[in-house]
Parts: structure tokens; sequence; C-alpha cells
């Protein structure tokens, strides 16, 4: 799925609440500038199901060979599986446990660079093009909710059910409805009430 994130360094863990508020509104603009990069990234997990050789050779062909040789361009596939697994899907709000990989693409290109605004906009182009138009988001599933979604910024419904699926979301809502039905406690990145 479709994602904006920023390129942080080792203070990113030392962000506060207000930060991460702050962080995630500045990068739903799409020409964000955050440690001095122009970033977007698509990011999905390929799921058990799913892993098998002919989607890993979708995989590299549509996004690891496309990305050869432009440093603009990083590919991240990154390994799951393990223990994580044995938890039940509904036992805790993430639902993507039987996720054997988190694959993405990032778009990184550095804002003091030649024709930086115009080179990331011609490469975010390509990429939601890549994205979108071949099997790469099939195969893909769901979010992480530290993520913003561009692409879901303006259906909640969406969002939410990329990030923490249909039966947790169904469980979270009843939680916020019963807890919170005023929707007094909520962020960028919150479960829509049935208001």
């Amino acid at each position: 799925m479709e994602i904006l994130a920023a390129a942080t360094t080792s203070r990113s863990s030392s962000f506060s609440y207000d930060q991460r508020i702050s962080w995630y509104q500045h990068a739903l603009d799409v020409t964000a500038q955050f440690e001095g990069f122009l970033v977007r990234a698509w990011n999905g997990f390929l799921l058990r199901d799913d892993c098998n050789l002919d989607n890993w050779n979708i995989l590299v062909d549509k996004l690891v060979k496309r990305s050869q040789g432009n440093p603009c361009l990083l590919v991240d596939m990154t390994l799951w599986g393990g223990r994580i697994g044995d938890v039940d899907p509904t036992a805790t709000a993430f639902p993507w446990r039987n996720a054997l990989y988190s694959v993405g693409i990032m778009v990184m290109v550095p804002i003091d660079s030649k024709d930086a605004q115009f080179v990331y906009c011609k490469l975010v182009q390509k990429v939601d093009k890549v994205w979108k138009d071949s099997s790469i988001q099939s195969l893909l599933q769901g979010m992480f909710i530290n993520y913003p979604m561009k692409s879901l910024e303006t259906d909640p419904k969406a969002y939410a059910t990329a990030a923490w699926g249909h039966e947790n979301l169904k469980h979270l809502k009843n939680i916020k409805n019963k807890y919170d039905p005023q929707d007094h406690f909520h962020s960028a990145l919150d479960i829509p009430t049935s208001k």
C-alpha cells in the first residue's frame, strides 16, 4: 500500500507524541521535506499463502530490477515470520501476524540535489504507476499504522481497515464507541467512530 514516510535518524525513537502528530501532518504533503529529503514510500505485507516463487519473481522484476542503478529508489524486503505468527491475529490490534515479509519501495531525493522537486515528482509518478498497474498491489496486504497512507487519507474506513483488518476494526470500534463515544481522544491515526 502507498505510504508517505519521513527519512529519520537515530533521534526518531525519542519523538514525543506532539512531534509524531506534527510529523504525520507534515508527511501528508506530497512534497514533504524532512531531514533534508523529499520522501514517499509504498509498502505492504506478503502473507504466508502468497509467498511462492512466482510471486517473488514478480516482486523482484517489478521492484528490484527497476530500481537498480538509481540511488534515489530504495527497495526493502524485510523478513518477518517467527513467533509473531503464533499469536492469533485478533488477539491484538495488529492483524498482519501471518505476514512473512514486509515489502516496499521508497523514493528519497536529497532536497539540495539538482532539480530535486522535478526528479522527485517523476520518480513518484513512475513508482506509483508500477505499484498500481502491476500485480504488486494485489500481492500485498494491509499496512503499518506507523505510516500515513496518502492514497487512503480521504477514506478513514479504508485506512482503518488496511491498518487493523476487518475483524480487529469491528472490535476496536466497539471499544472506541463504548469508552469515547464523543471522540474526545483522537489523533491523525484514529479509529473511526460511528458518529
